[in-house]
Formats: structure tokens, C-alpha cells, sequence
């Protein structure tokens, strides 16, 4: 558009300083379904506008995950993140010689040392001789839970939990002395 004059004024020339606008760009996540905080991402989840002004912090986090920072400048060309899991341990020292299970993982003897991700967890304690137990327990980033569970021996067990009186088959009656 051409500006002659400005309140009146006749105009020999003007000075307009562009910004040059922040644009969209190329983005990859993994893994996929985390948060992108510090601009908008596109519906295909694509494409990353980052917000003004620039130079900005970008962050992806994801439950589960450690989450990543990386600072967006006018250079930047491509946004890449790949999150580490968030591991803990669990540390299991009794019963000695025992086992400690959890679902989708192999036994493994006692005492046992575990890289876990974080969050809630069940473990089956077990020994022989005596009545296992299931323990929840809570896994933290970059930290140790430690459990020393005391199983109690199964004739204990059995006596502390069994009725006075049980019907066996075929109508006998089992009564309980102790």
C-alpha cells in the first residue's frame, strides 16, 4: 500500500521494521499421546506452532515418562523428542531365599533388587512353609522403596484363620482343637 502522508504531514520516506513470524514446524513424539506445552500442535499432531516471543521453551511430558525441555529459536527447523521411561526400585529383603513375583515379570529370589516404572505396583512375597502375602507399593522417580516383609508360617495361619466347626464331604463335621 503506498502512505503519503500522516496526519497531514507529507512523507519523503518511512522505516517499518518486520518481525519475522514464528511458523509452524515439523514435530515428532515419542511416545506418542504425551502433552506438548509452549505452543499449539496441529489435530494430525504433526505440526507445532510455537507461541510468542521467541526464544521459547518447549516441553513434552507424559505420564510415566521424564519429560524433556529443548528452547525453540527463529533457527530452529525440526522438533524432535524421544522421553525416557521414569524408573524406580524396589528393594525386597525378606524373607531370605524367598521369592518375589509381580504380574508380567519372572520370580526372582529374595533378596532382589527391581527397576520398576513408577506408579503403583502388587508383589507377591512367598516362602515355603509359609503363607505369602501380596504388598502394594509405590515406585518413585530415581528413588529406592525398600519392603522386609514377615511372612507367617501356614500351621499359624491356618489355625489363627480355620472355623471351629467345618463340614468335610458327605456331611462330616471337622471340629478344630488346638
Amino acid at each position: 500500500f503506498l502512505l503519503s502522508s500522516i496526519k497531514g504531514k507529507s512523507l519523503s520516506s518511512m522505516n517499518v521494521l518486520l518481525k519475522k513470524s514464528v511458523r509452524s514446524l515439523p514435530v515428532a513424539l515419542q511416545p506418542p499421546g504425551g502433552e506438548l506445552l509452549g505452543g499449539v500442535l496441529n489435530t494430525e499432531k504433526t505440526l507445532f506452532t510455537p507461541a510468542n516471543p521467541l526464544p521459547r521453551k518447549i516441553t513434552y511430558l507424559k505420564q510415566g515418562y521424564v519429560a524433556e525441555t529443548k528452547t525453540v529459536t527463529l533457527a530452529t527447523e525440526k522438533l524432535s523428542f524421544d522421553l525416557k521411561p521414569a524408573n524406580g526400585e524396589l528393594l525386597v529383603t525378606s524373607p531370605v531365599g524367598g521369592e518375589v513375583k509381580m504380574s508380567q515379570m519372572a520370580a526372582q529370589k529374595i533378596p532382589a533388587r527391581l527397576k520398576l516404572p513408577i506408579g503403583d505396583a502388587t508383589v507377591a512375597v512367598s516362602s515355603d512353609g509359609f503363607q505369602s502375602q501380596q504388598i502394594d507399593v509405590s515406585i518413585f522417580q530415581d528413588e529406592t522403596t525398600t519392603i522386609s516383609p514377615v511372612l507367617e508360617p501356614i500351621a499359624v495361619y491356618r489355625a489363627r484363620t480355620a472355623k471351629p466347626t467345618e463340614l468335610a464331604p458327605h456331611e462330616i463335621k471337622l471340629t478344630k482343637i488346638v
